[in-house]
């Protein structure tokens, strides 16, 4: 989640592992708790479901700050994903940060993108990857589908291989990836390549941190 602006060809990798083994990582429920200044605000949910030849994503974040128990920020967003044979054809995203709500969607059809927001619509070159993160294969492209604004975010990886991260008293073997350009955040995988970690910075500046649970 994060992101903009338009766009270059993205970039498949061959070695992209296919979206039904992604989702085998994963339980059909994963959860994750989400952090801000050390203190939990919310917590993240991914839900996915396989056929022998589809992928379903669902997606969704509830967030509260609170000072002195008083809500002063609440953020919602929900978002699926729908996977054909390997090939990411739609998803459909809804966030409502306070009182505004974003609608963001994305439909691939004949080798091209089709993006809908509350703007209108905005036809590109194919975008295979969204930002929702549960599959790697996103760190090798160099555009995403922004899912909150409903753009094309272009994006530059750094990989920073064989890092250490601790969850809940235990201590993972993971690779950290940096994004930069239109979307701006960083994302971790265990040595299995499984999404673990998120973390980037909200919009007064302090850093939000998701964690899976029960790693």
């Amino acid at each position: 989640m994060c992101g903009l602006s338009l766009l270059v060809p993205a970039v498949v990798s061959s070695q992209t592992t296919s979206a039904i083994e992604v989702a085998a990582l994963y339980e059909p429920e994963t959860r994750y708790s989400i952090y801000r200044k050390g203190k939990k605000i919310g917590e993240h949910s991914l839900n996915i479901s396989t056929t022998e030849s589809d992928v379903r994503v669902s997606v969704e974040s509830q967030i509260t700050v609170r000072v002195l128990k008083v809500p002063v920020f609440k953020f919602s967003y929900q978002s699926s994903e729908l996977w054909e044979n390997d090939q990411l054809t739609s998803v459909e995203s809804v966030t409502v940060t306070n009182r505004k709500t974003e609608k963001a969607s994305l439909e691939n059809i004949n080798g091209s993108s089709t993006l809908r927001n509350d703007t209108g619509t905005t036809k590109t070159d194919l975008l295979p990857f969204a930002t929702n993160h549960w599959h790697i294969g996103a760190v090798e492209q160099t555009v995403l589908f922004n899912t909150v604004k409903g753009t094309a975010g272009r994006v530059q990886v750094e990989k920073i291989p064989n890092e250490k991260l601790q969850i809940d008293q235990k201590e993972l073997s993971v690779t950290h990836y940096k994004y930069t350009g239109d979307i701006v955040a960083e994302s971790w995988y265990d040595s299995n390549n499984r999404w673990v970690k998120l973390a980037f910075l909200g919009s007064d500046g302090s850093q939000i941190t998701y964690l899976i649970n029960n790693p």
